[in-house]
């Protein structure tokens, strides 16, 4: 199986708060899901992280200097629809984000400390090749966190444990 490769960006702002988005209706996949700015790697990109950067910069309008770049999470996730999903964590003091209409409803700010009480179920996903993958679940507010998003999040938190983000 041919993987294609993605990277999205962990922002972590100065509230200790993990920036997400809702997917609009609009885009071709993972309509109104929850996600990480983020998306597949195209031959203009240098690397992973610069992809990671440039779909930050065009879904929720942030520039790359507005980032530090506090390194990769050791942790690659491989999802159902074939990617292999790199994660890139972020830090960044407030900022008047400005999303992309087509790409993202919501830019949505979830506390550090929601996703340290842990998942509130699992879920049990069919992969393309008929294997079951089980997938933590967060339901925040209204929003459902759960596939890619949920599971780099978990490994975040438990990675970010490790080095003390209270």
């Amino acid at each position: 199986m041919g993987l294609r490769e993605a990277g999205v960006l962990i922002l972590i702002d100065n509230k200790k708060r993990l920036i997400l988005t809702k997917r609009t209706k609009k885009v071709a996949t993972h309509k109104g899901q929850i996600s990480f700015p983020g998306g597949k790697y195209e031959e203009k990109d240098n690397d992973l992280l610069e992809t990671a950067i440039r779909e930050a910069e065009e879904e929720i309008g942030i520039p790359k200097r507005y980032i530090k770049i506090i390194g990769r999470l050791g942790y690659s996730y491989i999802s159902p629809r074939g990617y292999i999903i790199y994660a890139f964590v972020g830090l960044i003091d407030s900022f008047r984000f400005k999303k992309n209409e087509e790409e993202v409803e919501r830019i949505i700010r979830v506390p550090y400390s929601f996703f340290k009480r842990g998942y509130v179920s699992r879920h049990l996903y069919k992969t393309k090749t008929n294997r079951k993958v089980l997938l933590p679940v967060y339901i925040f507010g209204r929003h459902r966190i759960w596939g890619a998003t949920a599971k780099i999040t978990s490994v975040t938190v438990k990675h970010l444990r490790l080095r003390k983000l209270k």
